[in-house]
């Protein structure tokens, strides 16, 4: 009943390309900038945290956070992430808070530059056969109800890790739909900015949902070799510049270096403001999974969500008087 309700609402995408690729580190065929950031293996994760086996570990453009899947108590996959503190280190895995695993396996998250939207797959009550791949957004108080993407991404097989380059304005993502044994699909496809369904009496509207021929979803007359050579020219492993952190000051100044800093004292202030704000992050993260304790049950962290919720308010007061200590010592 799902996949028929799915099969009303085809999205009319352009798939430009299709490459077959091992299961094996898949998503290494993903040619994205690094401004979009990177999918990587759990080699990168922090001493000590689990992981789901397979799963792919993405991390933005500044590389200063990760969000991957691992185990729960009950040994489903879930999805987690880590900060990276201000002395380098990675503070604790956290659950994302929010409705993103009530059933099934989670796992292969992307988030988008906005740092808001998140793609991921699930093989929960709203698949229609294996993983399929939803979208959900960061709100105030977790991510917001999860919703299914529909085709022609999902089928009744694994569908899995949508990732999307807004610098080339190209969107990837894996299937292993075409029964390939070891091998799966990956699609490269145009995204579009609102969705774009096909008409329910569509000729031909099964085949494109199950993407038989990839060609028949271009646009008469367009070519898309010089998008796909762009593509490949790609390197995904190039180093970007990561900034040390940003800070306002009057006159449209931005801040990104220790080095920016003329004061001598102001540095000493931006250090002790940088420290502070990293505290009050974490803090934000222990108060969104307290709050998502408290919404599957746990009354008892009521208190505890009170106690943090007035400590929240007095960090916010103590960082807005030293950001201004550090603009006036550097003015």
């Amino acid at each position: 009943d799902l996949a028929k309700t799915m099969l009303d609402r085809v999205e009319r995408i352009v798939i430009i390309d299709s490459v077959t690729v091992d299961k094996e580190d898949f998503f290494k065929a993903y040619r994205m900038t690094p401004e979009s950031g990177s999918l990587n293996t759990a080699e990168v994760l922090p001493e000590g945290a689990e992981a789901a086996y397979p799963t792919v570990v993405y991390m933005p453009e500044t590389r200063t956070s990760m969000t991957w899947a691992a185990p729960d108590t009950l040994e489903n996959y879930v999805l987690v992430s880590s900060n990276q503190l201000f002395d380098g280190s990675w503070e604790k895995p956290s659950r994302l808070p929010g409705e993103l695993s009530d059933s099934g396996d989670s796992n292969f998250p992307f988030f988008m530059s906005d740092g808001v939207t998140l793609y991921y797959a699930n093989d929960g009550d709203e698949s229609i056969g294996g993983y399929d791949i939803f979208i959900s957004r960061k709100g105030e108080d977790g991510f917001l109800q999860p919703q299914n993407i529909g085709m022609p991404y999902n089928s009744p097989y694994d569908d899995y890790m949508l990732a999307i380059d807004e610098v080339t304005g190209v969107g990837w993502w894996a299937t292993d739909r075409n029964r390939l044994g070891d091998m799966i699909t990956i699609y490269k496809f145009i995204p579009s900015d609102l969705r774009n369904n096909y008409p329910v009496d569509e000729e031909g509207l099964a085949a494109k949902a199950m993407i038989t021929d990839y060609r028949s979803t271009w646009e008469e007359g367009k070519d898309y070799s010089d998008l796909l050579e762009a593509i490949n020219e790609i390197d995904p492993d190039k180093k970007v510049k990561v900034d040390d952190f940003r800070f306002a000051l009057p006159g449209g100044r931005i801040y990104t270096s220790w080095d920016d800093f003329k004061s001598p004292r102001a540095k000493e202030l931006m250090e002790q403001y940088v420290e502070s704000d990293k505290n009050f992050a974490d803090k934000l993260s222990k108060l969104a999974r307290l709050r998502d304790n408290y919404r599957n049950g746990n009354t008892e962290a009521s208190a505890a969500i009170l106690k943090l919720e007035k400590q929240i308010d007095a960090d916010r007061t103590t960082l807005r008087k030293l950001a201004n200590e550090v603009i006036k010592a550097e003015n």
